[in-house]
């Protein structure tokens, strides 16, 4: 029961983060810094907690979406798992059949891994979903240490990644995305992965949704390339890493709002070959804000933030230059 009100307190306070953070950027044209630094330090601390609680009473959406993770209080005890290899619809019957999932991969009851630790040491995958249409959810997985990616979905629709740890990969992907469309990655911590990776990597991927993860020292935080349209990517925090967002070659028509970035080495946005993107309600500190490359056109730069000082709406155009350039 105690579990259950440290979550609802937790959600509130987390929305209520977010709205303050997008009335402020919208109504006032300098933000206290002292109320910036407050709400950043307020949302990195309860996020962590929202994720890692746990308790559970079917599998439900709502309680999939709900169940709180690997609280400080009662532990979820996480069974050793080899990586995870599933080829098509058939892979998922044949994993259920092992008794290494649950459900039957309709929407209202999905297939479900969860509450296992994966160590990849040694594979180049903890887990690889390949050419699956079935609706699926990873929760409450932890996984680390593989060569490639942690996590991968190849040309596969309607899953959910969700209350993850996802770490320690250091030439490799977070999580990766390819040929993916339609899938939903909320609530996971990623960290930790090399220098010249992601911690979220989407390519050729449509219409996915990218939200509450906290995302810490990956070589970038989140990257869309190439052809790349409708995926939103909002509420996440991402710190210390090279650069924040990275959008290039035809990543067109993503949402990009309400994300706290801090402590990039270079830019909190980087665009290079994109268009029609909205990148609106952003709160970046300690970083530079944005750098264009190359064709750039229709992208819209509105009420962001840049420690502490809003910027107006700005549609760019080719070879655009930043207002806080």
């Amino acid at each position: 029961m105690k579990a259950k009100f440290k979550l609802k307190i937790n959600l509130k306070l987390k929305v209520l983060v977010l709205n303050m953070n997008k009335s402020i950027i919208r109504n006032e044209k300098k933000i206290c810094w002292k109320n910036f630094t407050v709400l950043v330090i307020i949302f990195f601390s309860i996020l962590p907690i929202s994720n890692f609680n746990s308790f559970s009473e079917s599998d439900s959406e709502e309680n999939l979406e709900n169940r709180p993770k690997m609280s400080n209080g009662d532990m979820v005890m996480l069974v050793d798992s080899e990586p995870i290899h599933i080829e098509g619809n058939q892979g998922w019957i044949d994993l259920k059949n092992n008794s290494k999932c649950t459900g039957t991969g309709v929407e209202n009851d999905p297939y479900v891994i969860r509450d296992i630790k994966i160590n990849g040491t040694g594979y180049e995958f903890g887990i690889l979903i390949e050419h699956s249409s079935y609706y699926f959810v990873i929760d409450n997985v932890d996984v680390f240490n593989a060569r490639n990616y942690l996590i991968s979905l190849s040309n596969t629709t309607n899953g959910k990644i969700v209350n993850c740890r996802i770490h320690d990969c250091d030439q490799g992907w977070g999580i990766y995305l390819i040929g993916s469309d339609k899938n939903n990655i909320t609530s996971n911590f990623i960290y930790n992965t090399g220098i010249d990776y992601s911690g979220i990597i989407i390519l050729y991927s449509d219409d996915n949704t990218v939200a509450f993860n906290l995302l810490e020292n990956n070589g970038i935080g989140i990257r869309l390339e190439h052809f790349c349209k409708g995926n939103s990517i909002s509420k996440n925090a991402l710190s210390k890493h090279y650069q924040g967002i990275y959008l290039a070659y035809d990543a067109d028509e993503n949402i990009i709002e309400d994300n706290i970035i801090s402590n990039c080495t270079k830019e909190a946005f980087f665009l290079k070959t994109t268009a029609e993107n909205i990148i609106s309600g952003n709160m970046v500190s300690d970083s530079k804000f944005i750098k264009y490359e190359a064709y750039n056109m229709g992208n819209i730069v509105e009420v962001n933030s840049l420690n502490g000082y809003y910027s107006p709406i700005h549609i760019d155009e080719t070879r655009e230059k930043s207002w806080f350039s």
